[in-house]
């Protein structure tokens, strides 16, 4: 079996940030903004083996296989500060962003139920369950942090199928 699933979805948030004071020892100032029209998205192939089987009016299959995943998301970059003399208050400026992408291989297991109607059998519903997970490593820079997360996860579909 082979299937592609795709979701996206906007982000948005609030970041602080704290730096020290060139001035003063242990005395450290902070700042905090918001962003938003940050994107992430994922893409999913799924390359699968299946067991299916028919009983009466019911197909039913158990698959697994590998996932070959593609994430592109808007990570923070380095913000830019407006400090003057006495350096007291930091503000933040502005917040760019950097838009990075991950490849990584993951897996996935699920199974299917369909119930065909009719003499024909040519028509049926059923309902999908699937599992899915990847490690995905993100970087905005050389420098910056390592984003780690989970991509995948489960998904239930259900709806008609016309068989051949």
């Amino acid at each position: 079996l082979v299937g592609y699933s795709y979701a996206s979805r906007d982000v948005s948030g609030r970041f602080e940030v704290s730096r020290p004071h060139p001035l003063y020892l242990n005395r450290p100032r902070s700042a905090s903004a918001e962003f938003s029209g940050y994107s992430l998205a994922e893409g999913a192939l799924h390359l699968d083996l299946a067991y299916a089987r028919t009983a009466g009016h019911l197909d039913w299959a158990l698959f697994a296989g590998a996932t070959l995943f593609q994430v592109e998301a808007d990570l923070l970059g380095v913000p830019t500060y407006d400090e003057a003399y006495p350096d007291d208050e930091l503000a933040i400026t502005a917040t760019p962003s950097t838009t990075v992408t991950d490849n990584p291989v993951g897996f996935n297991v699920g199974g299917r139920m369909d119930y065909r109607f009719g003499r024909s059998r040519r028509i049926g519903a059923g309902v999908q369950v699937l599992y899915s997970t990847a490690s995905v490593k993100l970087k905005a820079g050389p420098d910056a942090t390592e984003a780690t997360f989970d991509a995948g996860g489960l998904s239930v579909g259900a709806g008609l199928r016309v068989y051949f």
